[in-house]
């Protein structure tokens, strides 16, 4: 899933660059991805200044690279006598800086040869290309150091099954930090929905791709420690974690990288068939409530298929009854409201829960056929209900 858009206060952001660099600004923030990750303009700190006729811009940016759960502090510079000239790099960095030799840039990062700041990908890609470079020398630490023999022999079975360019390896001399991008069906889940405020839309939000990215740190190099995280793009946060009690598992000590790997995959996976089930089995219920009961039909939700509002009439008395289905539907039934339209008395018209037949293992249009018999028989003595 992929947006063309920014939020109208980003917008006004980006006006802050200089108009021959937008379209590759614009580019990396709406649709670009930094390896495994996506920047924000809050990754983007504007500092030196210069100015032309017209306006004051920056051509010096500092840049939060996000990189295998870390943060690599790049700086970007542009020439300011030519902003459509290629930026230079400041990769405060000493290993980097030192080991990242001429013929290594030229083989790796072409863009910085091809630049053409007229093709917005540009920035995008040149970020990219130094990301991977980076990525290189981390995975020849790996290879040669002692220190990180047992890993690498676990970096190699892992990569059997998940492949290297959807993993992110980051050292230092006391820890290890795998980033690695976890393929999950999600095709069938329901679409990512605006949060609403009120009634509207709060702040019109990219969701971007589907993602499920697991971060595992061992803090000690020995297995001793190890952190794990797990992070999910908006859609699927929304859909697979709406309730917040989606947890990932320790990792065992007993556990290699793979397994571990493998562990969270069938978790995720499993989880997603359930509320996709979930998903298809209110639909079928709302919709088979629209198809039987249309002319009843006062409204109902077509993004979830929560809720439906239907309009009864029985023995000469007419109320709403409101259907609402909850998480655990099959397992528990979904809640059905009776309300008044209009009471003898000036007091506020009354509700009931209706308690009605029900079995999990039923149809949809079996558990629709069996609530509409039960309003028949609960709607007169609701009739005479007491405030």
């Amino acid at each position: 899933m992929k947006m063309d858009f920014l939020a109208p206060n980003n917008e006004n952001l980006l006006a802050n660059f200089p108009p021959v660099l937008r379209g590759n600004f614009r580019e990396l923030f709406c649709r670009g991805k930094i390896g495994l990750s996506s920047l924000s303009l809050n990754d983007i700190t504007p500092t030196k200044q210069f100015t032309d006729e017209d306006s004051s811009y920056s051509y010096y940016y500092t840049v939060r690279i996000p990189y295998a759960g870390k943060r690599l502090s790049w700086e970007l510079i542009f020439d300011p006598n030519d902003l459509t000239f290629a930026p230079d790099f400041n990769f405060n960095d000493e290993t980097f800086r030192l080991s990242t030799e001429i013929e290594a840039v030229v083989k790796n990062v072409p863009t910085l040869i091809s630049w053409n700041v007229t093709n917005s990908g540009c920035l995008t890609s040149l970020l990219n290309e130094f990301v991977n470079l980076f990525k290189i020398q981390q995975l020849e630490k790996l290879q040669k150091e002692n220190i990180y023999a047992q890993l690498h022999s676990e970096y190699q079975i892992l990569t059997e099954e998940v492949p290297e360019h959807d993993i992110e390896v980051y050292l230092d001399n006391t820890s290890a930090h795998f980033l690695i991008n976890i393929k999950v069906d999600v095709s069938a889940l329901p679409e990512y929905l605006q949060p609403m405020k009120n009634g509207e839309v709060e702040e019109l939000l990219n969701p971007g791709d589907d993602t499920c990215i697991l971060k595992i740190s061992f803090m000690k190099l020995d297995g001793s420690r190890v952190n794990v995280s797990l992070q999910l793009s908006p859609r699927l946060d929304q859909v697979l974690n709406s309730a917040k009690n989606l947890h990932v598992p320790a990792y065992p000590k007993t556990a290699s990288l793979a397994d571990y790997v493998n562990l969270v995959a069938k978790m995720l996976q499993d989880h997603a068939l359930k509320i996709e089930q979930h998903h298809k089995l209110k639909k079928e219920y709302i919709l088979s409530l629209c198809t039987m009961y249309g002319e009843h039909l006062v409204e109902f939700d077509t993004d979830t298929f929560s809720k439906a509002e239907l309009l009864f009439q029985v023995d000469g008395y007419s109320c709403l009854v409101r259907v609402e289905i909850g998480a655990l539907f099959p397992d528990e039934p979904p809640t059905v409201h009776l309300l008044s339209l209009y009471c003898v008395s000036n007091k506020v018209c009354s509700e009931q829960v209706v308690n009605y037949l029900y079995s999990p293992r039923w149809s949809p249009e079996n558990m629709c056929s069996k609530l509409i018999l039960s309003l028949k028989e609960t709607i007169p003595k609701f009739k005479n209900h007491k405030h």
